[in-house]
């Protein structure tokens, strides 16, 4: 694995392909989840009747995509301490030195420990407090439940993280792939059933077998929730067996390690910046879902389709910039090519530029049929199709912004992506998108351009600091 670190360009290219690939499958595996439950929820109103279920298949959709949204705003501040741990894992598997990167991902599961206690509280407070909220009471109410029935997976969702930390930076990814295919063959039924209830037993093919009239009633977006939290701790086990296997072969103890103040200090120095970083960058877009929201639930329902779709491509460059992270990390943990942490990151920034160009292009060319998979309101189609042409604007820019995060992460700054995310989105995005939408009257459409510029904003600088900071030799964090 080492030895491709002195490799010029070709190998950097190859190494990150090869790295990025399986992390690709595994962030697009874990978008499903939360995509399976926008579709299927936007299929409520097609398979149920309103006046027998009491469910609004506009109101639900809207929900289930304004829970996903308010869920992972505060979940990524987890994720952000949790992957305060990945520069230190990483470098210290550059340096061989791999009984302490298995103490560091044990500590890394003690942060996510800590943090899933706090983070499930936070998700309460704001699941009540969505009553006293602008949002119109059916979908407050809705969301509420959403979100209820999400906090269960805090915690597998915030230890997987520390398992992928260690199985990525040793080049094992194979694993987080079957983890991530478990998941979604547990949320595909799961979510249909619980969603449409009897109709959904029928949709999959049981009624054949005289289960499609067991008495479930259709549970819209808890349904999708409750499905997702499901998938989530079954690919979170499979994780955790993975990094337990693969460390009792790199040799070594594979015991539990008690929590060390002076590491988890550690880490967090590292990862506060980074869940601020997180936490501004998904706030942001969770601000523009409930503003969309005030303007009634076939606008927000429509945000939602189109985020769903614009999220599915900034997979694969979250992906990158995973693999940015490690390359980088491990390039400065084995300190042999001063060079070497330039050419990694540079390299994964150019390989995510072909991926997020591509991505532009489609959806430019398809803005409509690709939201007719998630939707088949015509009214909500037609608002989303405008959004998803706004998407494909952004799609470079929102591509480079994360893999240059990436890098930076690698290299250990993390204090830099923090600051560029809170000065582009709040300085400069949400405030010019609350201009465009609500006085110039754009409505949703002026909110995402309000996000296209954050996020040149935020790409222009991150790229100027990892071009700076790369100038220079990187010491280990």
């Amino acid at each position: 694995m080492n030895t491709e670190l002195q490799v010029p360009w070709r190998g950097e290219i190859r190494a990150c392909l090869r790295l990025a690939a399986p992390l690709a499958i595994l962030q697009l595996a874990m978008s499903a989840v939360g995509a399976v439950g926008m579709a299927v929820v936007g299929r409520l109103g097609t398979l149920t009747e309103e006046s027998t279920t009491g469910l609004d298949a506009g109101v639900e959709q809207g929900a289930a995509g304004l829970g996903n949204t308010l869920f992972f705003a505060i979940a990524v501040l987890g994720m952000g301490v949790v992957l305060g741990f990945d520069p230190l894992i990483s470098q210290a598997v550059g340096a061989r030195e791999h009984a302490r990167a298995r103490q560091l991902t044990w500590q890394a599961a003690w942060m996510a420990l800590f943090a899933a206690v706090a983070l499930a509280l936070v998700v309460v407070a704001v699941a009540f407090s969505l009553k006293y909220s602008p949002l119109d009471p059916a979908s407050a109410r809705s969301t509420a439940r959403y979100l209820l029935a999400r906090a269960p997976s805090l915690l597998p969702f915030l230890v997987a993280g520390a398992g992928r930390a260690y199985v990525q930076a040793l080049g094992r990814t194979r694993p987080l792939i079957v983890a991530a295919i478990l998941a979604n063959l547990v949320n595909v039924p799961l979510c249909v059933v619980l969603v449409l209830g009897d109709r959904g037993l029928e949709a999959i093919g049981l009624g054949a077998i005289g289960l499609g009239a067991m008495g479930l009633e259709p549970m819209g977006a808890t349904g999708a929730a409750l499905a997702a939290t499901g998938s989530v701790t079954v690919m979170a086990a499979a994780i955790l067996y993975a990094a337990t296997r693969i460390g009792a072969e790199a040799g070594g103890s594979t015991r539990w390690t008690p929590a060390d103040g002076p590491s988890l200090r550690r880490g967090l120095a590292l990862g506060a910046p980074l869940s601020m970083q997180l936490g501004a960058e998904v706030g942001a877009f969770a601000l523009v879902s409930f503003l969309a929201g005030t303007l009634g639930a076939n606008t927000l329902a429509a945000h939602h389709v189109a985020l769903t779709l614009a999220s599915i491509p900034f997979q694969i460059s979250l992906a990158i910039s995973s693999a940015a992270a490690v390359r980088v990390g491990l390039t400065v943990g084995e300190g042999v090519d001063p060079l070497a942490p330039r050419r990694a990151g540079a390299t994964a920034i150019g390989v995510g530029l072909l991926f997020s160009g591509a991505a532009a292009l489609a959806f430019a060319l398809g803005s409509r049929p690709f939201a007719s998979l998630i939707t088949g309101d015509p009214d909500v189609l037609r608002a989303a199709s405008a959004l998803v042409l706004i998407a494909a604007g952004f799609q470079l820019v929102d591509g480079v912004q994360a893999i240059a995060a990436g890098a930076l992460r690698g290299v250990g700054d993390t204090r830099a992506t923090m600051l560029a995310n809170l000065a582009g989105h709040y300085l400069l995005g949400i405030p010019l998108g609350v201009t465009l939408c609500f006085h110039f009257e754009l409505g949703a459409r002026g909110l995402w351009w309000g996000l296209s510029a954050g996020l040149v904003a935020v790409s222009v600088l991150l790229l100027h600091r990892f071009h700076r900071r790369t100038l220079e030799v990187i010491e280990r964090v």
